[in-house]
């Protein structure tokens, strides 16, 4: 029985198949099979997943008949099928270092306790060029921290700083647990960008979090992403305070975090669409649901835009 089961959910990804496929097979460490899903693509990424499967007896291969909409679907299909004690969900886009699996592994078995182990990313273009390290994008004012090496109870993660964003914004630089992740229940596939986001946050409630800084990840940043699109629009604003909602019912929101986020930025976008009646509705909607969780969200709005009026912001 293989130590960690590998995922990769496919779907269209044709360019970059192959280098996916062989960050992982040429890992330092072996002890896995590796499960492709295809979610009917319409390129040829199956010709190049048929081709490795006929090369390499550990990989298992599922082509969906028909598209399910959402990625997380594929996450929860292949986490039942795993046979692997760990769980690495590596995205079809995305490359790893030779010694992601090695480290990340070798840190949950250090740490009996932490449901995930995750590390820092490298975000590059659709040319393999590096643009930067994903520590950029950790929220600025608790950034110091993700230059080190940390391990942390993940109740106190999620409400010191899960709840700020989505700090693990990428599943292929995590390895967690298969026992954690079933005990906290599937993947909600009904969210199209939050889904990870919220599915770390229901692992780390029943467990612990250790976290690699060497980037060892490489995270592809490329405008056909769905999370690109949706930024134009308010879906994200409205899933983001979902699982914000989430977090605040399971534990105690730390009121520093709050003061020190910069939750205000988050509404800049949405500010910017065109304000039809629909889009005030929805724009009340969402504003409704994050004063619940944070009453002084509004004293935050106000005050990014007076900075960013201002040059300070």
């Amino acid at each position: 029985m293989p130590k960690v089961t590998v995922i990769i959910p496919s779907y269209n990804h044709a360019s970059y198949l192959d280098k996916r496929i062989r960050s992982v097979l040429d890992q330092t460490y072996q002890d896995f099979n590796l499960i492709i899903i295809d979610d009917y693509s319409r390129d040829n990424s199956r010709d190049i997943i048929a081709l490795y499967a006929q090369q390499d007896k550990r990989i298992e291969v599922v082509f969906n008949e028909q598209n399910s909409g959402s990625t997380f679907y594929q996450w929860n299909k292949g986490v039942e099928m795993g046979k692997g004690e760990f769980i690495w969900i590596a995205e079809s886009d995305d490359m790893a270092d030779p010694v992601l699996l090695e480290t990340l592994v070798g840190r949950l078995e250090r740490y009996p306790t932490a449901g995930i182990a995750y590390c820092q990313s490298w975000i590059v273009d659709e040319q393999d060029t590096v643009l930067h390290s994903g520590i950029n994008w950790v929220e600025r004012s608790v950034r110091e921290r993700w230059k080190t090496d940390f391990f942390n109870t993940g109740p106190e993660e999620c409400s010191k700083y899960l709840i700020l964003h989505n700090m693990i914004f990428n599943a292929s630089a995590v390895v967690f647990r298969k026992a954690m992740y079933l005990k906290a229940g599937p993947a909600d596939s009904s969210l199209k960008l939050t889904g990870d986001w919220l599915q770390w946050v229901k692992i780390l409630l029943i467990s612990d979090v250790v976290y690699v800084a060497q980037p060892l990840n490489y995270f592809r940043k490329h405008t056909q992403t769905t999370r690109h699109v949706s930024y134009m629009d308010l879906k994200e604003l409205a899933e983001f305070y979902q699982v914000l909602q989430f977090i605040a019912v399971q534990v105690p929101i730390d009121p520093v975090s709050l003061k020190n986020s910069s939750l205000g930025s988050r509404w800049e976008l949405a500010f910017q669409s065109p304000l039809t009646m629909r889009a005030f509705r929805n724009l009340l909607r969402v504003w409704k649901m994050g004063r619940n969780i944070d009453p002084l969200l509004t004293k935050r709005i106000i005050r990014f835009f007076i900075d960013k009026l201002s040059g300070r912001g």
